[in-house]
């Protein structure tokens, strides 16, 4: 069963889970998770077994300006003792329906800037994974603090590369309003 979480949930995953599984760089502090969520400028979501026992997790930014709305996948994650059972799939595809009219926005890291063959495979595994369900691969790319991205998006129809780039540029003059200089630069291949 997937459900939004509650604000308790969100701690609870927070530091039971998302500081482990991700790098602690890229982990945002968690007043400012709980005061997004509160503004509704942010939505995280739970897979649970019949149990209520959390299996995977998915955060989400959500943004709106001049007609033009979008989630920006933020953390997405299974639980490490329910990984490899196809909770990711399961997840995501619960997710795909909610995003409504909404385009889903998903940053990956660019599998030819890989540093070795390693990392390359685990990239291209991520790649594989939001392919295989549904998503499609943008020629936007993002350099954002010193890391090249891919962007890939879930629509409800086939967006221009345009299109994407403008939804993106819509989400990161929202998050980064108050940074100069500006830490990201945008593309289309």
């Amino acid at each position: 069963m997937i459900r939004e979480l509650t604000l308790s949930e969100i701690k609870q995953t927070y530091q039971q889970h998302l500081i482990h599984d991700f790098p602690a760089d890229e982990v945002k502090p968690l007043l400012i998770i709980e005061k997004l969520n509160q503004q509704k400028q942010y939505r995280c979501f739970g897979l649970f077994d019949a149990q209520e026992q959390l299996l995977a997790y998915a955060f989400l930014a959500t943004f709106a300006h001049e007609g033009l709305q979008s989630y920006l996948l933020d953390y997405y994650a299974v639980v490490a003792a329910h990984r490899n059972e196809g909770h990711g799939s399961q997840l995501l595809q619960a997710l795909l329906p909610l995003m409504e009219q909404r385009c889903l926005l998903v940053e990956i890291e660019d599998i030819q800037k890989a540093p070795n063959q390693t990392e390359q495979r685990l990239r291209k595994r991520r790649f594989n994974f939001y392919q295989r369900n549904g998503l499609e691969l943008s020629k936007v790319c993002a350099y954002l603090y010193g890391v090249d991205y891919q962007i890939m998006y879930y629509a409800n129809q086939v967006h221009s590369d345009q299109f994407i780039y403008q939804q993106l540029t819509m989400v990161y003059e929202q998050l980064f309003h108050h940074v100069q200089p500006k830490p990201y630069q945008l593309t289309i291949i």
